[in-house]
Parts: C-alpha cells; sequence; structure tokens
C-alpha cells in the first residue's frame, strides 16, 4: 500500500523547497481496481485420469529402456503434460513440462529454440496455479533463450522483450511493491534502453525497418511503467534546511535503500517530462500514428497539461470518435491489465458515477455483491483517485457524462 506524509517546516519555502507532480495523489486505472485482462479459459477435458496414468505408464518404461535423458523422452514427456494440463491436473504438468525442459535443455544447449513453446506453456500453467514468482521465472528465462544477453538487436529479441516487459509490468501491477523495487529499476534501465535503440532517428543511426518497428510497442511498456513508478516512489521532500524527510519505513539494509530507493526517488520528479519526450521521439519515427498521439495526450491529461490534451484530441476526435464518446479511466493506452489468477482476492464491482468535463468522478454508487461492506469501501477509495479522459464531443470540447462498468477490485 503506498503511504505519502509531507511535512512542511517552514511554509514560506514551500515554493522552493517542495515540488510534488501534480500526478502523485492520482491512481492509475489498473492498480488495486481494473479491467481484468482477457485470456483463455480455465482448460477443461473429459479426459479421465486414467489416460494421463497410461501416458506416464509408457514414459516410465521409455525411461527404463532408454535412460532418463535420452532425446526420445522428449515428445513422450510432452504428450503426458499435455494431458495433464487438459484434465486440469496443473502441479502434474508442470512437474512434465518441467522434465521436458530439461530434457530439451540437455540435448540441445543451453538456450534451444525448442525449449520455446515449453517455456510458454510452462508460463501459462504458472498463472492457472496463481504463482507470480513462477511466472516471473519463465518469462525471465524466455526472454534470455531469444537473446536478452546477446549485443546488439535483431526483431526476435526485440519481439521478446517486449512480452517480457509486458509480463513483468503485469505482475508490478498486482502485486505489492513491498521489496519489489529493484524489479522496477532493473525494468525501469532495460525498457529506457532498449527504447533508444529501437528509436534512435534514422538520421543519426540508420536501423532496419524491423527493429524500428518496436519502437512503438517498446515505448508504450516503458509509458505504463512510468505510470507505476509515479504511483509508488514517493516525491523526494525536503525541509528548509535541505534534509529529507523520512517518509517511509526504512529498509532492512540501509544500504539497499541507498541503491535502490534513492535512485528511484532521482527517477520519480523528472519522469514526466522524460516519458513525454519518448513519446515524442516515437511520434518521429511512426509519424502521426493515432495510438501513440492518444497516449501522448492521454499522459499531458494526466499531469494535468489540459491544453496540449485537448489541442490532440480535437484533432483525434475527426477519425476516431468512438475514442471519445464515453469516458475512460486513464492509462488507457497502454492500459494496466491484471490476472485475477495473480491476485491474493478478487472480486467483482460494479460501479456508475458521473464525470466531469474535467475528467473527476462523483456521485459515485458501487455494488459488489459481498456481504461484507470493506470490498465497497476499497474500490470507492480507489475509484477516486482515478482520472479520466472525459468524453469529448464532435468540435473537440470535453462535456459532463456517465460512466458504468464492472471492474475488478483486487487485494
Amino acid at each position: 500500500m503506498r503511504h505519502v506524509s509531507i511535512i512542511i517546516m517552514n511554509s514560506a519555502l514551500l515554493a522552493s523547497t517542495l515540488v510534488v507532480p501534480l500526478a502523485a495523489e492520482q491512481r492509475p486505472f489498473g492498480v488495486g481496481l481494473g479491467q481484468e485482462r482477457e485470456r483463455v479459459a480455465n482448460v477443461s477435458s473429459p479426459l479421465t485420469p486414467l489416460s494421463t496414468d497410461e501416458s506416464r505408464l509408457d514414459l516410465g518404461e521409455l525411461e527404463a529402456e532408454k535412460g532418463p535423458y535420452h532425446p526420445d523422452l522428449a515428445e513422450v514427456l510432452l504428450e503426458a503434460a499435455n494431458l495433464a494440463l487438459l484434465a486440469a491436473r496443473y502441479e502434474e504438468a508442470d512437474e512434465l513440462f518441467s522434465r521436458a525442459l530439461r530434457n530439451k535443455r540437455i540435448n540441445e544447449g543451453l538456450y534451444s529454440a525448442g525449449q520455446l513453446q515449453i517455456v510458454q506453456t510452462l508460463a501459462e500453467v504458472a498463472r492457472f496455479q496463481g504463482d507470480p514468482e513462477a511466472l516471473k521465472a519463465r518469462i525471465d528465462y524466455y526472454y534470455r533463450i531469444q537473446g536478452s544477453r546477446e549485443v546488439g538487436l535483431t526483431a526476435t529479441k526485440l519481439q521478446a522483450a517486449n512480452q517480457w516487459l509486458m509480463a513483468r509490468i503485469e505482475l508490478l501491477t498486482i502485486q505489492d511493491w513491498g521489496g519489489k523495487e529493484r524489479d522496477a529499476l532493473t525494468l525501469y534501465d532495460q525498457a529506457s534502453a532498449l527504447v533508444k535503440q529501437a528509436c534512435t532517428p534514422s538520421s543519426e543511426a540508420p536501423a532496419d525497418a524491423d527493429i524500428r518497428e518496436w519502437c512503438k510497442p517498446l515505448s508504450l511498456r516503458l509509458l505504463s511503467l512510468g505510470y507505476l513508478i509515479q504511483w509508488h516512489v514517493e516525491p523526494f521532500v525536503q525541509d528548509a534546511y535541505g534534509d529529507p524527510f523520512q517518509t517511509r519505513s526504512q529498509y532492512p539494509r540501509e544500504a539497499d535503500r541507498d541503491l535502490i530507493s534513492d535512485r528511484l526517488e532521482t527517477i520519480e520528479p523528472t519522469i514526466e517530462r522524460r516519458l513525454r519526450g519518448v513519446l515524442e521521439q516515437a511520434l518521429q519515427v511512426s509519424a502521426n500514428d493515432p495510438e501513440l498521439t492518444l497516449a501522448l495526450a492521454d499522459w499531458n491529461w494526466f499531469h494535468n497539461r489540459r491544453s496540449a490534451a485537448l489541442s490532440a484530441y480535437k484533432d483525434l476526435v475527426k477519425a476516431h470518435g468512438d475514442w471519445f464518446s464515453s469516458p475512460k479511466p486513464l492509462p488507457q493506452e497502454p492500459r494496466l491489465m491484471l490476472d485475477t489468477r495473480l491476485a491474493d482476492e478478487a472480486i467483482n464491482v460494479q460501479i456508475r458515477c458521473d464525470v466531469s468535463a474535467r475528467g473527476r468522478a462523483s456521485n459515485i454508487v458501487i455494488e459488489s455483491g459481498e456481504l461484507d461492506s470493506s470490498p465497497t469501501f476499497q474500490a470507492r477509495r480507489h475509484f477516486k483517485q482515478i482520472i479520466f479522459r472525459p468524453k469529448i464531443n464532435k468540435l473537440g470540447e470535453p462535456s459532463d457524462s456517465y460512466y458504468e462498468e464492472k471492474l475488478v477490485l483486487y487485494r
């Protein structure tokens, strides 16, 4: 949970000693309250347990005949693993897919391409099991197979990097950040480096078209991470004498706080301007791209740069009126999605409210269907912190409107 505590020892020095981003108390849509990530329904099958048991019997016979690491075992392991997955026996599926992965690694090499599909399936199994740490390990390994440690860029590496960032940012969205600061900093640094390489103007360092096409998605991944950093990282606050306030609990080790928290606190005050520049550069690579233009306009609106945002909205509404026909909680491009299988608790809530032309909700009505009233109170508290892109008419003018949606509260 995010706590912000700011004390001013000398109010006369407020303007010079304290700079807090306008978005400091604006919760990104998707943090604690949002829309569930689209996913395939839980796998089910009429297969009986005997089907899987028979497959394991064949596996045992082959293993006894040829040894535990013979290449022929991989296909039999995968057959048994898929049967277990279809029967929703996820622990068994995880064990069998892991054995198949180990077999491939031993026989084909540490980062062989034959492992890719197995690792991707293991990542989905981790989701079924509701195991964020296992999911993190699987997607990290997937990215290593695809060349994360290799020097230089390829389209394959950038595609894998985009998928890796999406999944890792999803984990940061749904999890409490206690102890996750190092993950956030690592993702920020890696995403920044990838964006810099993929989005370098062709006049400075010509790049292949298949490299530059990843400038847009990687820029949007960095933007979604920026929304999270602004929410979770407290502004660096000094008193009138230049000494920092202790606005958060200390890290268990002071050295960890110095290396991690101080770095994030340095990034946070500049991230609004930094990401505005990232989006502007991406628009140089993908000129007039409507999704990038919308992402930049929403970023401006989120940070109270209303004139710049409305100017862009006015241009966009001419060709994309459906984007503005109703109010939208920000961010929308990119949207912070969540997989409720990874949450400790997820509760469906129905929300109705009025949204002003300035993007603020009022007259909020929340229904959860739970006997316990705490989800309703918590959802209301979260919802009040959300900023909306308002409804925009054909003339490009914001207007008051009504919002109703089924959302997920997770905790």
